[in-house]
């Protein structure tokens, strides 16, 4: 059994570090265990260029992209840790989520199932923000299962390490050791009953929506209790729904070929409209 702990954070020995290898620790002595740290890897941001689309064909990029899918499939499960940065994850895992779009249309060698744990420490009560969703969000266009997610309060490394820490660590780790779903909710919340998202768009209409993975029904609060029914067949993360998207995106990027005359014919228009400063620019530019 092969377990890859990603690490989206640039601090060595920080509270991801630590979090990750005690869960390494927990594990069976004798699975092969490897970590990867996002800031490590040569990553570029997504130009949108659509070049990866459809199937079959590689992002132009010339960078660690590959390697990171690579690892990606060599390993059988994952643990996940990514610290929250103002509201969100750190910004490795919104870069590199841009950059799956290149998956989307081979899909079917990623969605494999593979299970992974995740772990977020963030430093101040009440400013974890989406990191949680963003961080299941990066896990799922993986196509992993996640068997339970971990906030985690704790600034300074090994500020995290309470006696409720290791309890909730030797629980994510049994999960992963075993496969069965550690508890990832507080009871109190309301979750989309299909990712477990608490991003939920609720209107006046008694109708909500998951602006994360598009599930959507009514609500009703009944007995004092608030209820909420997913009237979505529809699910955005299976390997269906991933590769419908990437025909989508595959359409624009056809519907864009063949109306290139025009589209540029609209941004001439704009074509130096007005001055634009940079750090980078060139005398000969002026």
């Amino acid at each position: 059994m092969k377990v890859l702990g990603i690490v989206s954070s640039p601090r060595k020995l920080g509270n991801s570090d630590m979090l990750t290898a005690e869960l390494m620790n927990l594990l069976p002595p004798s699975w092969e265990k490897k970590m990867l740290r996002l800031t490590d890897l040569d990553i570029g941001s997504c130009s949108a260029c659509y070049a990866c689309l459809p199937t079959g064909c590689d992002c132009r990029k010339q960078d660690d992209l590959n390697f990171f899918l690579q690892e990606v499939k060599a390993a059988d499960k994952f643990i996940i840790a990514a610290p929250v940065y103002f509201l969100g994850p750190q910004t490795h895992i919104k870069l590199l989520t841009d950059r799956l779009l290149c998956i989307l249309n081979d899909a079917k060698e990623y969605i494999k199932g593979k299970e992974c744990v995740i772990v977020i420490p963030y430093g101040v009560k009440n400013w974890d923000g989406y990191a949680r969703e963003a961080t299941m969000n990066f896990a799922r266009l993986l196509g992993l299962k996640i068997l339970g997610v971990r906030m985690i309060q704790g600034a300074i490394p090994g500020a995290v390490f309470t006696e409720q820490t290791q309890e909730d660590l030797l629980a994510l780790a049994q999960s992963l050791a075993s496969g069965l779903l550690a508890n990832t909710q507080d009871s109190n919340m309301v979750y989309c009953p299909s990712c477990h998202s608490s991003l939920l768009q609720i209107d006046k209409q008694n109708v909500w929506r998951c602006v994360i993975c598009g599930a959507y029904g009514h609500w009703s609060i009944q007995n004092n209790q608030f209820t909420i029914v997913n009237e979505n067949p529809h699910e955005r993360y299976t390997l269906e729904g991933l590769q419908e998207h990437g025909m989508l995106l595959t359409d624009i990027k056809d519907e864009f070929i063949q109306s290139r005359q025009a589209v540029k014919a609209v941004q001439k228009k704009y074509f130096k409209a007005y001055e634009w400063v940079s750090p980078h620019k060139k005398e000969n530019e002026e």
